[in-house]
């Protein structure tokens, strides 16, 4: 039987699991500015480090990311 993947917030996925994006909020310009550099859905990303600012792998660039903005970002893990 095999386990499906659980979606929950970037805040909390566990270092070094691939994860994919699901979801990003709205309009928001914080948001809008990440997926400009290329946070946005659909994109496998890993976290590096949790803290308070994150640091992030998306696409082979590191991202830092405030800790309250990556606990709006829903992701799927294990994609």
């Amino acid at each position: 039987m095999h386990s499906s993947p659980a979606a929950s917030d970037l805040a909390r996925h566990p270092v070094g699991q691939p994860a994919r994006i699901l979801s990003l909020p709205g309009d928001d310009p914080q948001f809008q500015r990440l997926r400009a550099m290329g946070l946005c859905e659909g994109r496998k990303v890993e976290v590096i480090r949790h803290g308070s600012r994150m640091i992030l792998s998306v696409a082979g660039v590191r991202i830092g990311l405030d800790r309250q903005l990556a606990a709006r970002i829903q992701v799927l893990s294990g994609s």
